[in-house]
């Protein structure tokens, strides 16, 4: 599954792609023509080829080859490339580590648009990674990673928002962000929300929805919601964690359905392209 998603992530880079009609660009991706096309200069295969062989599902592992390929990519613009040799240089994989170059390469896919390197970038700077730490750049970043609706991104601008880091603060912004960012399932922004409902930020105070989120935020994985969701229980009555509940499966079923009314909204439009 990792595979898949950094196979799709590229072709979401790519989406005109398939003009070129190559089997490298679909799903089975054939190893060969990327590596035909690679040769040639095409610099998508190029960075597809680069995952392959980083990956070693369908081409035998080989982190020189991956880098080589990410590298000839990369030099040429190739926005994921970028973004994937910064992960290697910031990890040391396959080359020594490398923290201000792991920023440079960060910062020239941020500035080709690539959403994952601009949430990155907000990172490096806000902890002073291979950079000068910079709250005003990190809050930057995250907004332009959080306008192509990347939920980490969100729930950075509003912790952001919530505690003055980088923008004056306000409660009302941070309510919003961690909101854009909870219905992605993020359980750092559910947990946000309960705790802006138990102490009354930019929403009236109130335990059964902060009861609500910290649930949510406990089901989505986040442990330590578990304790904050029955020190708020134990201030409710019985029948109050039961209407929690139900409001509970209720925002889920609302946020499932927006879901599937934008992923139906983004199938037309695609039929409308082809």
């Amino acid at each position: 599954m990792k595979f898949l998603r950094t196979i799709y992530s590229i072709v979401l880079l790519t989406a005109f792609s398939n003009v070129y009609g190559g089997t490298c660009f679909r799903n089975p991706i054939d190893a060969g023509d990327c590596q035909l096309r690679a040769k040639q200069g095409d610099i998508v295969a190029q960075g597809i080829l680069g995952a392959l062989y980083r990956e070693g599902d369908i081409l035998p592992q080989d982190i020189k080859q991956s880098f080589y390929w990410f590298n000839s990519a990369a030099q040429r613009g190739n926005a994921f490339s970028q973004y994937s040799l910064a992960i290697m240089y910031s990890n040391g994989n396959g080359v020594k580590q490398d923290d201000v170059k792991a920023f440079e390469w960060t910062k020239l896919s941020a500035l080709n648009d690539f959403y994952r390197a601009q949430y990155n970038l907000g990172l490096m700077y806000l902890n002073g990674q291979g950079v000068k730490k910079n709250e005003l750049e990190a809050f930057k970043w995250f907004k332009k990673s959080a306008t192509h609706d990347d939920a980490s991104s969100q729930n950075n601008l509003g912790v952001m928002y919530r505690e003055g880091v980088g923008v004056t603060q306000s409660y009302e912004e941070a309510f919003k962000w961690f909101s854009k960012s909870a219905s992605h399932g993020n359980y750092n922004a559910l947990s946000s929300l309960g705790m802006m409902y138990e102490f009354g930020e930019a929403v009236k105070k109130d335990d059964v929805m902060a009861y609500m989120f910290y649930a949510l935020s406990s089901v989505a994985g986040n442990k330590k919601a578990v304790k904050w969701r029955e020190n708020t229980g134990e201030r409710l009555t019985k029948k109050q964690i039961k209407d929690a509940q139900g409001l509970a499966r209720d925002w889920v079923q609302s946020q499932y359905k927006k879901k599937k009314e934008k992923d139906n909204l983004l199938k037309n439009k695609k039929d409308v392209i082809r």
